[in-house]
């Protein structure tokens, strides 16, 4: 994710997620800057897909404040041609390769043939 205007790349303040009764995220904050890689690790039901979901924009926090770039993620239109999300279990192919993987969807998301599989083959590289 590359950072505009000297923001941040992510931040998350404060975010509070529930599910009826349930608390999903409690007062989460994280700050990530332009280049750096962030690893979620957690037992199942800590809350990992919950917080990757309310950074993508596509659920909202119950409190708190997430920005991608400067960009409120209450707004979803503004952010979300700044993400792009590779899911790891459903996926068109479970066979495919991560290359494979991808240069889809990158190509969905509007990009042409060579620059979708250049940006796949330097995907490996760029996160080792």
């Amino acid at each position: 994710m590359i950072a505009h205007d000297g923001a941040m790349a992510c931040e998350v303040s404060h975010v509070t997620k529930r599910f009826g009764d349930k608390v999903a995220l409690r007062d989460v904050s994280i700050s990530i800057g332009a280049g750096e890689i962030v690893t979620l690790v957690g037992p199942n039901g800590a809350g990992k897909t919950t917080l990757v979901r309310l950074i993508a924009a596509l659920a909202r926090p119950d409190e708190g404040k997430i920005l991608l770039c400067g960009h409120d993620t209450s707004a979803p239109r503004d952010v979300r041609p700044l993400i792009a999300i590779v899911p790891q279990g459903a996926t068109p192919d479970p066979y495919a390769t991560p290359w494979e993987h991808t240069n889809l969807y990158l190509q969905i998301r509007g990009f042409d043939k060579k620059t979708a599989a250049r940006g796949a083959a330097e995907a490996p590289r760029r996160f080792d």
